[in-house]
């Protein structure tokens, strides 16, 4: 059985020439769709924002106080007052693509399958948010990519929004992902300080892994003994999280800690549409092109800060 070469006879058009040719081939007994199920995993994490214009600008602010002071009655009042915030600014851009069917495939298609080949359209728009929701994680210790306080989402100096007070970590040691390495970031993560410098601890309730710590990560949580130990002792960490496995992590050696129980308020990853994927007809299309169809879409992921995210670029 010789293989034969597929060929598009023409860019952005469904003929009876190229896509289309095996539709009205008439020894062809059936045609089998290839599957394009593409996995929708990252938007659980973003926050979903909306703005009048094509950007969107948001701040933070917050009612931490310095604790009060022993005074007596006479005594001059010490005003205390909240500490700014940072902003962040996302710009939405506009994405197209198109698809046509000329009217003689379709008038002479044999099986049944135009509608199908145009359906890839919208699955397009569904894979290309996908993508740029795990931009977010897989530029998180990325110099370039910054949040709103001026450094990476995962970072060793994040600065407090009360500058005497320093600056958090949400970056471990990088290393290889073990019981001990897993202990290590969760502990830190209860360890969480407010911008006052106070007890603010977060309790992660995810571990988010590639496909290659899969294996490891579930040993890690489902273990009735400390994975890889020859002393077999209880396992505190088994069940503490969830397990999630992203598989559009690129770098497979980066693994998370989230705290993903309230993504409205400590939510720092941000989706914002400005136009969701729509499929519109082109209204200036040409004679014998019984569809001419046009994918529209106008977004932007980014981040400000957060605090529920504990990242290890791994090793």
């Amino acid at each position: 059985m010789a293989a034969e070469s597929n060929n598009y006879a023409q860019i952005g058009v469904i003929n009876r020439f190229g896509a289309g040719a095996a539709l009205i081939d008439k020894e062809m007994d059936e045609l089998i769709t290839r599957k394009n199920d593409i996995p929708l995993q990252g938007s659980r994490f973003f926050r979903k924002v909306t703005a009048d214009t094509l950007v969107h600008k948001e701040g933070t602010v917050g009612s931490g106080l310095e604790q009060p002071v022993i005074q007596e009655d006479s005594d001059d009042l010490r005003h205390v007052t909240p500490a700014p915030g940072f902003d962040v600014t996302l710009t939405a851009q506009t994405l197209r693509s198109a698809i046509r069917v000329t009217r003689t495939l379709n008038i002479n298609q044999r099986i049944k399958k135009v509608n199908e080949l145009m359906s890839g359209l919208m699955d397009s728009a569904r894979r290309n948010l996908e993508y740029a929701f795990a931009d977010v994680f897989n530029n998180a210790f990325a110099a370039a990519v910054v949040g709103a306080d001026g450094v990476p989402l995962c970072s060793g100096s994040h600065p407090n929004e009360m500058i005497m007070t320093g600056t958090w970590d949400n970056e471990e040691t990088g290393g290889a992902l073990t019981p001990a390495s897993y202990s290590t970031m969760r502990v830190n993560m209860g360890l969480r300080t407010s911008e006052t410098g106070e007890v603010m601890p977060m309790s992660p309730d995810m571990l988010m892994v590639s496909r290659s710590n899969e294996e490891k990560a579930w040993q890690i949580l489902e273990s009735n003994h400390i994975p890889d130990s020859t002393l077999l002792g209880k396992n505190w960490n088994m069940g503490s999280t969830g397990l999630f496995v992203y598989d559009y992590l690129t770098d497979q050696n980066n693994y998370f800690m989230i705290d993903n129980s309230d993504v409205a308020s400590k939510g720092g990853l941000i989706y914002f549409e400005k136009e969701a994927p729509q499929i519109r007809e082109n209204p200036e299309k040409k004679a014998d092109i019984i569809f001419d169809e046009y994918l529209r879409m106008t977004y932007a992921t980014g981040f400000s800060t957060s605090k529920a995210i504990q990242g290890n670029v791994g090793a």
